[in-house]
């Protein structure tokens, strides 16, 4: 898991609409899940997520569409889009806007064994070293519907 936090906001923060995930990533693994959740951290430390556990997830076989699997080569870097997660909230001044991002939503979808095989089925499951690239040429990042405040 890797966790992304703001700096305490200067202002308050409208959000409202679809929050989007647009990341560079690649993998050691062939198949492997992505996830990510939003949420809004008090100056106290608490952390409330702002949407859905069914929301903000992709499988990466399924990256192009349900149609047709598409496996990972390992080392490749590739471009997803994570969206139809939508929230509404008012981030208040000193808050936090908060991005966790990891490979799993076990308990709520089945474990990916990343091995490339039949889900279902598979017997082994290995470990996936997941990495999350930032650069000027992949460039991660989330995209917030920030409406302007009066």
């Amino acid at each position: 898991m890797i966790v992304y936090t703001s700096q305490p906001l200067e202002m308050d923060v409208e959000v409202t609409g679809e929050i989007i995930a647009e990341l560079f990533v690649s993998s050691t693994a062939k198949d492997t899940d992505f996830t990510f959740t939003l949420c809004d951290v008090s100056p106290d430390g608490k952390s409330i997520n702002l949407h859905g556990l069914d929301a903000g997830y992709l499988r990466m076989r399924y990256r192009n569409g349900f149609e047709k699997q598409e496996l990972m080569k390992p080392g490749d870097v590739y471009k997803i889009r994570i969206g139809q997660v939508y929230t509404s909230n008012l981030f208040k001044k000193c808050h936090h806007i908060q991005i966790y991002i990891t490979s799993s939503k076990a308990g709520h979808y089945d474990v990916n064994p990343n091995t490339g095989t039949e889900i279902a089925t598979e017997k082994n499951v290995v470990p996936a070293t997941n990495t999350i690239h930032h650069s000027k040429k992949e460039a991660s990042r989330i995209i917030l519907p920030v409406i302007p405040r009066e």
